[in-house]
Order: structure tokens, then C-alpha cells, then sequence
């Protein structure tokens, strides 16, 4: 098994931010440990009127799934990323 290192994970939302973020870090939990979450921060849209403000914050995270997807070459090994990120996304919609 690879060695666990700690990452950061930039977190934002502008839909429902008092449910779906504390919804995300749960099911990110299922997946990773979360050894860190920080101060959400309410911060104004950046690109026109008429819509919420984010909630955005930092959560730290140890992992032992990080080095393989980070390390040089590893391209397709993205993808399982980019799925789990899919998979919070619809499950946050439902």
C-alpha cells in the first residue's frame, strides 16, 4: 500500500452552501480521512449580478490514494478523481 501523505482540498458553493457543503465533507469522509476543516468564509460572486455569495473553505485530508493520481505521468490515472468528484456532485443534487 502506498504512504498516506495530506493534501488540501479547496472547497466552494454558491447552491445551497449550508447543506452541500457539509454534505460533500461526509461522503469525501467515506473515501478519505479528513483531518482538517477551516473556517468557511462568505465571499461575493465574482461574475455578475443576481447571484449568492459562496461559502468557501479548506479541508485537509490524508490519503494514501493522493500519490498515485499526483505523480508525474499519471494522467490516466486522473480519471478516478474526476469520477469521485462526479459522484459527490450527483449525489449532492439528489
Amino acid at each position: 500500500m502506498a504512504e498516506a501523505v495530506d493534501a488540501f482540498v479547496a472547497v466552494g458553493s454558491n447552491i445551497e452552501p449550508d447543506k452541500n457543503l457539509p454534505e460533500a465533507l461526509r461522503l469525501l469522509g467515506r473515501c478519505v480521512r479528513i483531518t482538517g476543516v477551516s473556517t468557511v468564509y462568505r465571499t461575493a460572486a465574482l461574475s455578475g449580478q443576481g447571484q449568492e455569495e459562496f461559502a468557501n473553505g479548506v479541508w485537509r485530508i490524508r490519503t494514501s490514494r493522493l500519490g498515485e493520481v499526483v505523480r508525474p505521468g499519471a494522467e490516466r490515472e486522473l480519471e478516478p478523481v474526476a469520477e469521485l468528484t462526479q459522484r459527490l456532485r450527483r449525489s449532492l443534487q439528489r
